[in-house]
């Protein structure tokens, strides 16, 4: 879960000069990390006043994806700007 930490601590800024709107990740990952995933992002990728980086943007879990063996394996995640509420 280290690496998958460190990658969407970077993911803003690896997407910040995509032309999409909306940049979409997708990860492969160990099984039970798609549940880990889903309970870090709120805490620490909601809010870049909350967690000290200016790059303006969130990152949203968007879903599971199974393997053929039936297993959550895949991970898609979307990088949004952060909308402040003024």
């Amino acid at each position: 879960m280290d690496i998958i930490r460190d990658i969407l601590q970077r993911l803003p800024e690896w997407c910040r000069s995509s032309e999409q709107s909306s940049p979409t990740c997708w990860m492969e990952v160990d099984p039970t990390h798609p549940n880990l995933i889903q309970q870090y992002l709120p805490i620490h990728h909601t809010n870049s006043d909350d967690n000290n980086n200016n790059n303006n943007t969130s990152i949203e879990y968007v879903q599971t994806v199974q393997d053929f063996c039936g297993k959550d394996r895949f991970v898609q995640l979307r990088i949004e700007p952060y909308q402040t509420t003024s």
